[in-house]
């Protein structure tokens, strides 16, 4: 757990960090420093949930904590997503809040369920391995 934890406070540093960068290539710079803090979650969780399995933890147990890394992930995804402006909008002009609402939304929305379908994945791969 102090794995994961370390990783995700990696990637929140990351995070805070790229927002008081302004350069895009800065921003970008830090973007990939936090997908690669979100991969040691990943691993952190997958190591997490292989020790737990090995102290023969109860199955609820072991769900619990894949929906907690699956929100921590799905968290630092969204944030990701939000650092970065629209890359559309020209200087000075701003898209009419409605547009740019639903397009956020979708994004979102797709963000969410991709991440349901890669946890899906992963809990069928651990299952069969």
């Amino acid at each position: 757990q102090s794995e994961v934890l370390r990783a995700f406070t990696i990637a929140n540093d990351a995070l805070t960090e790229a927002r008081t960068l302004l350069s895009p290539e800065e921003i970008q710079m830090q973007l990939d420093r936090l997908s690669e803090s979100f991969e040691h979650i990943s691993i952190a969780g997958e190591l997490l949930s292989e020790d737990l399995t090995g102290a023969d933890s109860t199955i609820e147990m072991e769900e619990r904590i894949d929906r907690q890394l699956d929100a921590m992930e799905a968290e630092v995804l969204l944030e990701k997503e939000g650092v970065l402006p629209p890359l559309e909008v020209e200087e000075g002009k701003k898209p009419t809040e409605g547009i740019a609402e639903k397009t956020g939304e979708k994004r979102i929305d797709d963000l969410l369920a991709d991440l349901e379908k890669e946890a899906r994945e992963e809990r069928e791969r651990e299952a069969e391995g």
